[in-house]
């Protein structure tokens, strides 16, 4: 369970930079969708291995602007998705209207943008524009630009709040040992992802299979999350079934210097997935980043069973050197 505090005030916190410590790298060749084998090459400080100020945590631009946005996304409770882009946008137009001697995309002026507000939120004039002082002086408070670097794949937030973060025990799981054979399901998801393997291993244009990559990731979260029930783990099922999908996009959704695959992953890679790409892509709760590696290794067994690989102790034994570091890296994120 995660366990929340607010933090203290609004006072001025003592400056420093952020520091870099080592990490392995790897760096990625991030794979475009848009037509072309378009391919950019990215050699980025490891998001969990660089040091913040105290009282602040590093974040990715895509985490910074969900925090910021946390008031407006919040305002109602419609899940919506045409409301809930329209409220980002106008998370969007507040931010870039903060940003310091600049602007970014379409000028609007204030009256514009609260009359967006207002009729986005449902709020009087008003109430809009109080709300939007309120949004400008967020940015502001957040993200304070003396402690902000250019040319950087991140920025320096203040923590909100604490949170406590313990890993997830598996233990208290009444994990059944007992295997479960694969049905047809399950044979048709290994055998698409031999299929995916012999392409990564050959080096194959990425239009040959990428659509055979979006079938495996799609379908592994069914399949999984099947697999967890049949195993006694249905009432953790939720928090665990949905990390695999993210695994899967770093290991096949790009190009890495070294090639591998699911059963062949170099422990390497496997720290730059927990301190970098999963502190980078995804945004949930903060206790939630501790289920990570209990899911990660559980995706291994069902590999396992399903018949994909032969032993799954090497993965998880590398996941459990991992795990203490990843671990200390959240708490000292998020704590």
């Amino acid at each position: 369970m995660s366990e929340s505090k607010k933090t203290t005030g609004k006072g001025s916190q003592k400056k420093s930079k952020t520091q870099k410590k080592k990490s392995p790298k790897a760096p990625l060749r991030v794979v475009r969708k848009s037509s072309g084998p378009d391919i950019e090459f990215m050699d980025m400080p490891s998001l969990g291995d660089i040091q913040a100020p105290s009282g602040f945590r590093v974040v990715s631009f895509s985490q910074a602007m969900m925090e910021y946005a946390g008031p407006i996304m919040d305002a109602s409770e419609s899940q919506d998705f045409k409301e809930l882009n329209e409220k980002l946008q106008v998370a969007m137009l507040c931010w870039n209207h903060s940003i310091s001697g600049e602007r970014v995309g379409p000028q609007f002026s204030d009256k514009e943008i609260i009359n967006k507000i207002g009729k986005t939120l449902k709020m009087s004039e008003h109430g809009a524009a109080e709300f939007f002082e309120k949004m400008i002086e967020r940015k502001s408070y957040l993200f304070p630009e003396e402690l902000q670097q250019r040319g950087v794949p991140f920025m320096v937030m203040r923590k909100e709040m604490s949170h406590l973060i313990a890993p997830f025990d598996l233990q208290r799981i009444n994990f059944l040992e007992k295997p479960v054979p694969p049905d047809q399901k399950d044979k048709k998801f290994i055998n698409n992802l031999n299929r995916l393997d012999s392409f990564i291993m050959l080096r194959a244009e990425y239009d040959e299979y990428e659509d055979l990559f979006s079938r495996v990731r799609e379908g592994c979260t069914e399949i999984f999350d099947k697999w967890l029930i049949a195993k006694g783990a249905e009432e953790s099922g939720e928090e665990l079934t949905w990390f695999p999908e993210v695994f899967l996009n770093f290991v096949y959704g790009y190009f890495h210097e070294d090639a591998f695959v699911l059963k062949s992953i170099p422990p390497d890679y496997l720290a730059v997935f927990f301190s970098d790409f999963v502190l980078r892509k995804l945004a949930i709760e903060p206790h939630l980043y501790a289920y990570v590696p209990a899911s990660i290794k559980l995706f291994y067994k069902f590999l396992c069973e399903k018949q994909y690989l032969d032993d799954p102790a090497p993965v998880i034994s590398v996941i459990d050197e991992i795990e203490p570091h990843f671990i200390e890296v959240l708490r000292e994120t998020f704590g």
